[in-house]
């Protein structure tokens, strides 16, 4: 063979090699891509979103069947549930996706204050969306002073309730009796197992000895869900709700106020306060790095006006709900305002009268501070939890953990509820007062 020849051939080989090795590049480029769009279909709207991971039993029993008439016997108070969810509802159930919760937790503020962050009762008992009483919130690192009130924070109130669900899902390994322990708190809720002789993990959530308000809280959840699941079954026409984000978390750059935000960012005082209702005062002075919600129109408004050269402090990467039209999230319903009684705590309608019982285990009172037989048990059950590798990742989270460690020293029926007898039929009270117009 020839110096030439090989040569040429050495050069014909190379040639071979590189566009194998391009080939390869690009048969990697592309699995890796295929890979990270697997099992991440796109939805066209919010509500094909959220049935997909619909994970609990939505079997009808009376109680179900109730609020699911209840529930849509009046349309207007219906859609205006809807109005009032858009601009949260993309953020909210990104965050259950995140910790690999069933969407039908997405669906508790419709019950707790109709999806109102606003929502807060005459006494201050309990506030927000997620309607934290005061001691829960502190427990959940949500601050409480004269300037503001992270209660009613829609970032920080939603990721401290997932963390709180996470930590109940941890004790019970049941998605409906921790939805049901956050209505009533843990150490209520172990009681009436306890009670019922039940084993954790195998709980039939409709036999357990509830106080009405928690007995109900469930199936309202579920009710809610079936109508989103089957909207045409119930005679609903669920409003286009695009699966996009409305609201980008915004890291601030520089010191001002309130007030002066709204020029920089060019949005309007209800609009801010749709976002932000933890601000108690318009003067309030906002530093570097805190977080606020806007529109996504508006912080590219507030960076471009703010002079921000460094694109690496801007975050876009967590960003909430879906919404049709702009103004739709001005126009929030404060139920407890439309209640006829001003005192009321939006709980004047009773819905829950169908269902009431004369069991004894079935106090108003939240006070769950437990025998030493009920401590010594729930001791086991967040030990096995903190040590059980097969529960949801998402109840490994460092915070879930610290916060399990921190009520194996102190159980006290942690609730968000008021120890005194409120109701949490905020969806039962926008129908009744809008039944009433």
């Amino acid at each position: 063979m020839s110096n030439k020849f090989c040569t040429v051939y050495l050069i014909f080989a190379a040639l071979i090699n590189t566009a194998n090795a391009d080939a390869n590049a690009n048969n990697m480029a592309t699995n890796f891509m295929l890979i990270n769009n697997y099992d991440l279909p796109e939805y066209s709207n919010i509500w094909d979103r959220m049935r997909q991971g619909f994970k609990l039993s939505h079997k009808e029993n009376d109680k179900v069947k109730y609020y699911e008439k209840l529930y849509t016997k009046n349309p207007k108070a219906f859609n205006q549930l809807i109005n009032n969810a858009k601009p949260y509802l993309y953020y909210i159930l990104t965050q259950t996706e995140k910790n690999g919760m069933p969407s039908e937790i997405a669906l508790i503020p419709a019950v707790e204050s109709s999806f109102n962050p606003r929502a807060e009762n005459p006494t201050d008992a309990y506030a927000g969306m997620w309607q934290f009483i005061p001691s829960t919130g502190k427990q959940f690192s949500l601050q409480q002073n004269d300037d503001f009130d992270d209660r009613q924070n829609i970032i920080k109130s939603t990721k401290a309730a997932i963390t709180h669900l996470n930590y109940l899902y941890a004790m019970f390994k049941q998605w409906d009796v921790a939805i049901g322990a956050y209505n009533w708190g843990e150490g209520s809720m172990y009681r009436a197992i306890l009670s019922s002789n039940q084993n954790i993990g195998n709980i039939n959530y409709n036999t357990l000895p509830l106080r009405q308000i928690t007995a109900n809280y469930v199936p309202k959840i579920i009710a809610l869900s079936n109508i989103i699941e089957n909207p045409h079954k119930f005679g609903v026409t669920l409003d286009t709700a695009t699966n996009q984000p409305y609201f980008a978390i915004t890291s601030l750059t520089t010191t001002t106020s309130i007030k002066d935000l709204h020029q920089i960012a060019n949005i309007d005082k209800d609009t801010f306060i749709s976002l932000n209702p933890q601000f108690k005062n318009n003067n309030y002075t906002l530093r570097p790095n805190e977080q606020i919600a806007l529109p996504i129109k508006n912080q590219n408004i507030y960076y471009a006006n703010a002079n921000i050269n460094d694109t690496k402090n801007i975050n876009n990467s967590n960003i909430p709900p879906s919404i049709t039209t702009p103004a739709t999230h001005n126009n929030i319903v404060d139920v407890r305002m439309m209640s006829n009684d001003t005192n009321s705590n939006a709980n004047n309608f009773n819905a829950d009268t169908d269902y009431n019982t004369n069991n004894s285990n079935n106090t108003n009172n939240n006070d769950s501070t437990g025998t030493d037989e009920l401590m010594d048990a729930v001791y086991q059950i967040d030990a096995q939890s903190l040590n059980n590798t097969n529960i949801d990742n998402a109840a490994q989270s460092k915070n879930t953990q610290l916060i399990l460690e921190k009520n194996m020293a102190n159980l006290t029926g942690v609730s968000h509820e008021d120890n005194t007898a409120q109701d949490d039929g905020s969806l039962d009270s926008l129908i009744n007062s809008l039944d009433q117009k």
